[in-house]
């Protein structure tokens, strides 16, 4: 497992400490939302390509260092079908793809101060609905390299809070080349599934492979600070390396213990 420097005591207690955070928001199309599966992974492909557009776009780049560097904050929120269209319509946005049906299932919004959202993002809800009320659906992803996702199966969590935490884990593992130190061939993978649109697969895994997972497994794992649903310290989502299906698989043996 790589070591993340967001994991300190001191990184944490900062962040749950700032009075105005940057936030990244995470907006959702509630008419479609039905499946677990394809909700992680829509959100997973929409942050990071949201945080590749607004960090090369000068409107925002500065917010987006900053969030990056002190915060990494993101609050998952749900749109009705005017409200979502009106968000593609008069807001920056990245979309995370349906990975079935192929149409926008989330927008990733550039980091702003909390402070700053205005009436109609503060009207939006945010998604609390329980993750175990959606489908918990195995999608084939399309494209490979495919990293393999696991939540932590001692955690119960929104369905927003595990959304965040997912996509937390998909920018980590693409970020991690410059801000983790993975070397190897790390960077060439990484190139390669991004370059694919980060698909992933989520699998299951039982707690005792869990730990197997975190021990033995490439792969990155989300600690959070503990503001919403979880303890401060709980691994929350842990990504395996991206890989092919038989690495995949090999993986989910091991997960499965």
């Amino acid at each position: 497992m790589l070591t993340n420097p967001f994991d300190s005591v001191a990184a944490m207690t900062a962040r749950g400490e700032q009075a105005d955070p940057l936030v990244m928001y995470l907006v959702v199309r509630s008419k479609w939302l039905s499946s677990a599966g394809r909700l992680l992974a829509a959100c997973a492909q929409a942050t990071v390509a949201a945080d590749r557009a607004f960090r090369a776009d000068p409107r925002f780049a500065a917010d987006m260092v900053a969030w990056h560097e002190g915060s990494f904050r993101k609050v998952t929120l749900r749109a009705k079908e005017g409200e979502f269209a009106r968000l593609l319509r008069d807001y920056p946005h990245a979309i995370g793809l349906d990975p079935v049906s192929g149409g926008p299932l989330v927008a990733v919004l550039p980091a702003r101060r909390k402070s700053t959202a205005d009436p109609f993002l503060r009207q939006l809800q945010a998604l609390s609905l329980p993750l175990s009320e959606l489908e918990l659906e195995v999608v084939s992803p399309a494209a490979e390299p495919a990293a393999l996702v696991v939540l932590n199966p001692e955690l119960a969590m929104s369905s927003g809070k595990a959304a965040a935490q997912v996509a937390h884990a998909a920018l980590m593992a693409a970020d991690a080349p410059e801000h983790l130190g993975a070397g190897g061939d790390w960077a060439e993978v990484l190139a390669a599934w991004e370059a694919a649109d980060c698909p992933i697969e989520i699998a299951t895994a039982t707690p005792t492979g869990w730990l197997a997972g975190l021990a033995e497994l490439p792969c990155v794992a989300v600690t959070d600070s503990g503001l919403t649903e979880v303890t401060p310290g709980s691994r929350t989502v842990l990504l395996v390396r991206p890989g092919s299906l038989i690495q995949r698989r090999a993986a989910t043996a091991i997960l499965a213990r």
